[in-house]
């Protein structure tokens, strides 16, 4: 929501899979991390061979990057005999096969062959602590041929035949590897022919205790995670055809709801399977050894099976590009895909809206909107089909608010809009078209708060190992629980910095407090040398500006102070003045509560029980409402 992200995904989400023995599927959904930030990467897999034989059991995937294929160095080079040598102190690779050098840098731009340089369309990424370079350069610069299957994904890295006793390479073992799509920009319209799937049928699915399953009567095809958006994930499934009901309610602490769906994309149809959480999560999302249950893992951080690549990372709120179905780069090294990007008059901007045609089916009562602002996206949902005036793909505005707009028309059309910053909106219609107005929230929003959760990502706050608890958790889940409580009230609107395990710099925090909120809560828990430590602080800083803004930071800490300690009954340790950085760097009313102390036993039970931390977020919520009710923002 902060970062200036490079996506070159995906979502997409949130899961962490990757098999590579006993089940092929034809989706990647990974985290990876690279040059000091976390992405999501999900695309359709690619298979790798070298001199014909499946490379199994890699440390990491084949991934395409922008546009570039990016294999892990010394598990395809070393196969074929060449010598691959890693320079921690200059972040160099040295390969070297036959009468050949090679040397590539960690990012750099260039590479030089037997002592001569050559510019690379991409450069060598580390990628969760992996070293990746481009396929293509290195292997035609030591002599090596490559053969791209489109049909089937499988790249092929070999000995040429001149230096082999055969000229053919066949790829052993055979591989049955599902069907794909090379990329295609043609328009997917209800009037297309689908594909029909295999009779495969869903039973009824169970959710017990943050575990997701759900099974067929038959073998499952591949998934994808589709959608991740505040307190919902949605999964497409192939060759499924969904239960009778097509919504189930659980009584369970992850998750509130599942229902199903049917789409078509490309002419497939699949499942598309969404769950509505009670709480953000960063599941594991898996196919069952016998291909036969699709299984939502929000408790263990790996699948319940082995053979799996499957990493534990950090996720970081991303942009909504999921359409990285570029080939990889091994044929035409020169050949730049702008396809993606589409060009019509019946989307465009113009004097502060943006106009996107529409047709007779469109009726602005039914639509539906969902803000993922910290993915900096703003989804319309439209419920009628407008694939007759609206082509699929992405559409450039850029200007000072909004990248691009992304249509998908499946069974209804879904307009997508990639903010520059976080937006708010007014929508309304005249006879052609759907008038969207963006604006910035304080221009729409009476009320604004921001609820920081403290910490997260690689910074995980204070650690209590004695108590088992972890800062940065517990402040997600209390933050999380304001949150809830906030969104049912109509007259304030709140923004969270994370709602999931994310990090931000301080400054970042109070950037976003500052740009979009009238008040800022920052959500920590305390700790100690020692046991005897324990109660309720909260902490301010006094600003230049406090007796013009209608509420000093002073008076926000005091009445957190009295309503958290009313609700806890915790130890009074009063309010505070300190220069921490999200209290120094932020101009309107903020406080930081401590909650409490997860170093004292006492405490630290409390913290874990969620009926306390339903309280302090009960306490946080009052005191909110009640600034609120005497302070009027000035803006």
């Amino acid at each position: 929501m902060l970062k200036k992200k490079s996506q070159i995904i995906i979502v997409l989400i949130f899961t962490l899979l990757y098999p590579i023995n006993c089940f092929c599927a034809p989706w990647i959904d990974i985290n990876i991390i690279y040059d000091g930030k976390t992405s999501r990467y999900n695309a359709e897999n690619v298979y790798l061979y070298v001199n014909g034989k499946r490379a199994e059991n890699l440390s990491m995937p084949a991934i395409i990057f922008n546009g570039s294929t990016l294999v892990p160095a010394r598990e395809v080079f070393e196969p074929l005999g060449a010598n691959v040598v890693w320079k921690k102190e200059t972040e160099e690779v040295d390969i070297s096969y036959k009468n050949t050098s090679i040397t590539i840098k960690i990012n750099s731009e260039t590479a030089s062959v037997n002592n001569n340089t050559y510019t690379l369309s991409m450069p060598a990424k580390i990628i969760n602590n992996k070293t990746m370079i481009p396929v293509r350069f290195i292997a035609e610069s030591l002599g090596l041929a490559v053969e791209w299957d489109a049909k089937k994904r499988i790249i092929n890295i070999r000995e040429k035949a001149d230096n082999l006793n055969n000229d053919i390479i066949a790829i052993d073992p055979p591989v049955d590897l599902p069907a794909t799509e090379e990329p295609s920009t043609e328009t997917t319209t209800s009037e297309e022919t689908v594909t029909e799937r295999d009779p495969v049928n869903l039973d009824s699915p169970k959710c017990d205790d943050g575990i997701f399953k759900i099974s067929a009567d038959g073998k499952l095809g591949d998934f994808a995670t589709t959608d991740i958006k505040n307190r919902k994930i949605s999964y497409l499934l192939g060759k499924a055809t969904p239960p009778d009901e097509k919504e189930y309610e659980f009584d369970d602490s992850y998750i509130k709801k599942v229902t199903f769906d049917e789409t078509v994309i490309k002419g497939k149809k699949f499942t598309k399977i969404t769950l509505d959480l009670k709480t953000s999560g960063s599941p594991v999302s898996y196919i069952s050894k016998d291909s036969k249950t699709f299984i939502v893992d929000f408790i263990n951080d790996k699948p319940k099976f082995d053979n799996l690549y499957v990493t534990d990372l950090d996720e970081e709120p991303l942009s909504s590009d999921y359409d990285l179905e570029e080939e990889p780069d091994i044929g035409n090294n020169n050949t730049s895909d702008t396809s993606q990007i589409l060009s019509n008059d019946n989307i465009f901007f113009k004097d502060g809206y943006l106009y996107i045609k529409k047709n007779s089916n469109f009726n602005i009562n039914n639509i539906t909107f969902t803000d993922n602002y910290q993915y900096k996206e703003y989804i319309i949902n439209t419920y009628c089909d407008l694939s007759n005036t609206l082509k699929d793909g992405k559409y450039l505005i850029n200007n000072e608010l909004i990248e691009t707009v992304e249509i998908k028309n499946s069974n209804f059309t879904e307009i997508k809009i990639k903010e520059k910053k976080i937006l708010a909106y007014n929508i309304v219609e005249n006879t052609d078209y759907i008038c969207v107005n963006p604006v910035p929230p304080k221009e729409k929003y009476p009320k604004i708060v921001v609820i920081d959760a403290g910490h997260g990502g690689s910074d995980p706050g204070a650690i209590s190992q004695k108590n088992n608890i972890i800062e940065k958790d517990l402040t997600l889940s209390i933050a999380n629980k304001v949150v809830d409580l906030l969104e049912k009230n109509d007259r304030i609107k709140v923004y969270a910095v994370r709602l999931d395990d994310t990090f931000y710099t301080r400054p970042e925090r109070a950037a976003l407090a500052n740009e979009i909120g009238d008040m800022f809560i920052s959500i920590h828990a305390n700790s100690f040398s020692g046991e005897k430590a324990n109660g309720t602080e909260i902490w301010y800083y006094p600003h230049t500006n406090d007796n013009t803004i209608g509420l000093s930071c002073e008076q926000l800490a005091q009445c957190l102070r009295k309503n958290l300690i009313n609700n806890l009954k915790s130890a009074d340790r009063g309010t505070k003045s300190t220069n921490y950085d999200v209290l120094t760097l932020t101009e309107i009313p903020a406080s930081l509560c401590e909650i409490g102390f997860i170093t004292n036993p006492e405490e630290a039970e409390n913290l874990k029980n969620d009926e306390y931390k339903n309280l302090a977020a009960d306490a946080i919520y009052k005191a909110i409402i009640e600034s609120f009710e005497k302070y009027t923002p000035q803006r």
